[in-house]
């Protein structure tokens, strides 16, 4: 009996199963697949060609339109994977791209408020946070004198001056109009009341091109738990209103004495 007759068994639905196994496995693990088949289908082959005897058997044309097509078929999987993998990093890419952008701040490129929010979420659960709510002094004003590009310049330039002043784990955000908020991850209320600060002072140390001097006010929460956030915006908030209501350009820290009574004596605007 003949070599050709004794050859083990192959069908379609081996080499359908070898390709897809090529379609699915690493790029990098095509080589070994190539060399394995290479050495079941290239002897093969040659024995065929060089055996007239063999080839023109039953099992002998069975093996050539087996292995003839399916080596061919092997070489073009390799640029058609390359190909597909190039094409799924691109994909990967742009969905990558499209997710940073929906969490940016289109005018000042930092967090919005879906940004902060994906944020805080990849945070432990056991981290402390603190809120400093911030706000452009008389930036209505601003607007109103010098026009709404020239605004929004200026809230670039501050976006710009707020990355520049805490190297810690924190967060900063647009939170509204002229109003950011930064998150401040396991920190102590007093280093918070120094980093708030160093934030003040920053933002309104040096002229702003095109409209000179601004300053900002502060409002700061307690430190708490991250489950306390809505809570903790509230606090700066009323913080801020107190700093707003009381000269600007001032850090205030929340206190519990700050009573819903003394708020509502004061004027609602934050101009």
């Amino acid at each position: 009996m003949s070599f050709i007759e004794n050859f083990p068994p192959i069908s379609g639905m081996t080499i359908l199963t070898m390709t897809l196994i090529m379609l699915m496995i690493p790029e990098k693990l095509n080589k070994l697949i190539i060399l394995t088949w290479t050495l079941n289908a290239l002897p093969v082959l040659l024995l065929l060609a060089t055996h007239p005897e063999e080839l023109q058997t039953p099992r002998g044309y069975d093996l050539l339109f087996l292995f003839g097509p399916a080596s061919l078929l092997v070489l073009l999987i390799i640029p058609y994977q390359r190909s597909l993998k190039s094409h799924m990093d691109k994909i990967h890419f742009d969905l990558k791209n499209s997710r940073e952008e929906a969490d940016r701040d289109f005018l000042t490129d930092v967090f919005n408020r879906r940004g902060l929010n994906s944020w805080l979420n990849e945070l432990e659960d056991n981290s402390q946070i603190s809120i400093m709510l911030i706000d452009i002094d008389h930036f209505k004003s601003i607007n109103d004198k010098f026009g709404h590009d020239i605004g929004d310049h200026v809230l670039i330039e501050f976006a710009s001056r707020l990355r520049t002043v805490y190297h810690g784990t924190h967060a900063l955000a647009r939170w509204g109009g002229e109003e950011f908020i930064v998150v401040i991850v396991n920190s102590t209320r007093d280093k918070i009341q120094i980093v708030s600060e160093m934030f003040r002072t920053a933002l309104s140390q040096l002229p702003y091109k095109e409209v000179g001097k601004i300053t900002a006010s502060i409002g700061v929460s307690q430190v708490n738990s991250i489950d306390g956030f809505s809570t903790m915006v509230k606090e700066a908030d009323t913080a801020l209103y107190i700093a707003k209501n009381h000269g600007r350009d001032q850090v205030v820290m929340y206190t519990g004495s700050l009573t819903k009574d003394l708020l509502s004596d004061l004027a609602p605007e934050k101009n």
